[in-house]
């Protein structure tokens, strides 16, 4: 099983485009950061969605925000100039805002749009 869950502020705009036949296509990067003893450690991560995800990505994410991303891990190698490098990337199947009221909560391909999450007192289980 290949699953990524990354919580994080998006890097910059995300770059959006089509395929020859017409989907959509998201590329950005997502900064991670934790705490090692008295120093913060930063990572960057490289981002791909697809389809309605690509989609929900150009409308909703931008510069700052904070995301929660669910998808898988992507290795590809590519020889340049008779040396291999191996690029790593998360293809994004799932998107959570993580603060705001600009964007719906959640996107997941699976379902092709943004669902809603408001709930009343019926739908509570307790």
């Amino acid at each position: 099983m290949n699953v990524c869950i990354l919580v994080g502020n998006i890097g910059k705009d995300p770059e959006i485009t089509y395929s020859g036949s017409g989907m959509a296509i998201a590329k950005f990067s997502v900064a991670t950061s934790k705490k090692v003893k008295e120093e913060k450690k930063t990572q960057w991560h490289n981002m791909v969605a697809f389809g309605k995800t690509a989609e929900f990505v150009a409308k909703y994410v931008h510069k700052g925000d904070r995301f929660a991303f669910q998808g898988e891990i992507d290795y590809n190698t590519v020889e340049k100039d008779g040396q291999k490098r191996t690029y790593t990337s998360i293809i994004i199947d799932k998107v959570d805002f993580c603060g705001g009221n600009r964007a719906p909560d959640t996107v997941d391909t699976a379902q092709s749009a943004p669902t809603n999450t408001q709930s009343t007192d019926d739908d509570l289980p307790f």
